[in-house]
């Protein structure tokens, strides 16, 4: 795609041992209460609940302007840093899960699944048969048609965690 996957576009805690815009080295900027601006290089900042990794959502960074799913999807493949990996997962779940559902439909059908797509696919928890797909204003054999397509996927994660 282009851009740097090594940038850190995520910060989050690990069981909330950080939770203060502070302690991630952030000040409120005073142009807007909603914005941190960072200490290190100035970039602007929005806080953001982010993974859970059972405990519940971390506290978390996001670096602006927030990142589109295809961007988000390279962190998640490819980027070394686990606050990115993480990061983007949490925001391809809960901001784009059409999206998601149509990337995980497109990989089911190709032979050459690669590692990082397998590690992608385990990090999301695709290997959970749950619809993750908004049902709001969706009349119900949408929102079944939906979970269908979703148990597919999940079938298709524990396989190939499987293989």
């Amino acid at each position: 795609m282009g851009f740097d996957t090594e940038r850190r576009y995520f910060m989050m805690s690990k069981m909330y041992h950080v939770i203060t815009s502070g302690e991630f080295g952030l000040d409120v900027s005073t142009d807007n209460p909603r914005v941190y601006t960072s200490r290190e290089d100035g970039s602007s900042w929005e806080e953001r609940s982010l993974y859970d990794f059972g405990w519940g959502p971390e506290v978390g960074f996001v670096r602006l302007p927030m990142l589109g799913f295809e961007e988000l999807w390279e962190l998640l493949e490819k980027s070394s840093i686990e606050d990115n990996r993480y990061g983007a997962a949490s925001v391809i779940l809960k901001d784009f899960p059409d999206q998601l559902l149509s990337r995980a439909e497109r990989l089911m059908h190709r032979r050459d699944t690669t590692h990082e797509v397998a590690s992608a696919v385990a990090i999301l928890r695709l290997g959970r048969a749950e619809n993750r797909s908004d049902p709001m204003g969706k009349p119900p054999e949408e929102v079944r048609s939906d979970y269908r397509r979703w148990s597919a996927v999940a079938i298709w994660a524990r396989n190939l965690r499987k293989g």
